[in-house]
């Protein structure tokens, strides 16, 4: 209570002996509690209640307790009571802003679209090797940091052979941002265009609205890419999807196992070669290259 409201309060209440001198009129619906004695210093605690502001001869209502005694122990007392409450008051604030945080990052992970298999794929189940040392450091860096990776646009780029423990890292750094309360989607590009192009024909879901999540997400994460059908529709959705979410600094984050070269003719089987290429330098321009190397361990129970 501010000194303000205490003297605004000290103001406008008044004792049951007092009133009674005064022949103040009490309201039916409330009755003065009993008197007390202080546990500290044995002095009396007179009940007490609030004056009509205008009217001396009115009482509002009486305090439920007897006025607090103002010897240094009872001071002391209330003080100490009045810490534990506030510090009961913050415990309650953390669990609730806990509970809600908990709930924001169950409906992201609902929404993400990780399977079950890759659901335990953090850092800490990852197995750390000298042939990956890197990547798994520079990726738990990038959550770290994300703040300042997303303010630059940044993703990530993991190139490495099958089983080299690509699609784990890329399951923990987004396990991780959304942990951050960070949307993000996870798939690969074949089912990625497969759901754009159920929406054909299908008035609920229309293709620009599904195009639209992939491209407003906060983290897009497109694993095994260049494994999508080389049709000249797949390769214009590829890039005006990189290509916006570039102009628009939103990080995207791939996996592939091929190198630039060959990840450029299989984006172009169908002959588009400036397409193809334009999607690869924009995907770097727009990401950190990490190397995943290493003997295939998915046998070992990797990814």
């Amino acid at each position: 209570m501010s000194q303000e409201d205490s003297e605004t309060r000290t103001k406008c209440s008044i004792t049951l002996a007092e009133a009674t001198d005064r022949g103040m009129i009490f309201p039916q619906y409330s009755t003065p509690p009993e008197e007390s004695t202080c546990e500290f210093c044995q002095k009396p605690r007179p009940a007490h209640g609030l004056m009509h502001p205008l009217f001396d001869d009115r009482m509002l209502m009486w305090f439920e307790n007897p006025r607090p005694c103002d010897c240094a122990e009872a001071v002391y007392q209330r003080e100490r009571d009045g810490a534990a409450r506030e510090m009961e008051e913050m415990r309650r604030v953390e669990a609730d802003d806990a509970r809600i945080k908990a709930e924001r990052i169950a409906f992201l992970v609902s929404t993400s679209r990780i399977k079950p298999r890759f659901a335990d794929k953090t850092f800490t189940t990852f197995e750390e090797t000298p042939d990956n040392v890197r990547a798994l450091t520079v990726s738990r860096k990038y959550t770290e940091t994300f703040d300042k990776r997303e303010k630059d646009g940044k993703g990530l780029y993991f190139v490495g052979e099958v089983g080299t423990g690509k699609t784990h890292l890329v399951h923990a750094v987004a396990l991780a941002l959304m942990d951050i309360l960070v949307s993000v989607i996870v798939t690969n590009t074949i089912a990625m265009l497969s759901d754009l192009k159920g929406t054909f024909g299908d008035s609920s879901r229309e293709e620009q609205s599904v195009f639209r999540e992939y491209q407003k997400v906060g983290v897009l994460v497109l694993d095994d890419f260049g494994k999508e059908p080389p049709t000249d529709w797949a390769l214009s959705i590829l890039f005006s999807l990189i290509n916006l979410r570039y102009e628009e600094m939103k990080p995207v984050i791939i996996t592939t196992q091929y190198s630039d070269d060959e990840l450029v003719n299989r984006l172009a089987r169908k002959g588009d070669m400036h397409t193809a290429k334009a999607i690869v330098s924009r995907l770097h321009s727009m990401c950190y290259l990490l190397e995943c190397k290493g003997e295939d361990w998915r046998g070992k129970d990797g990814s």
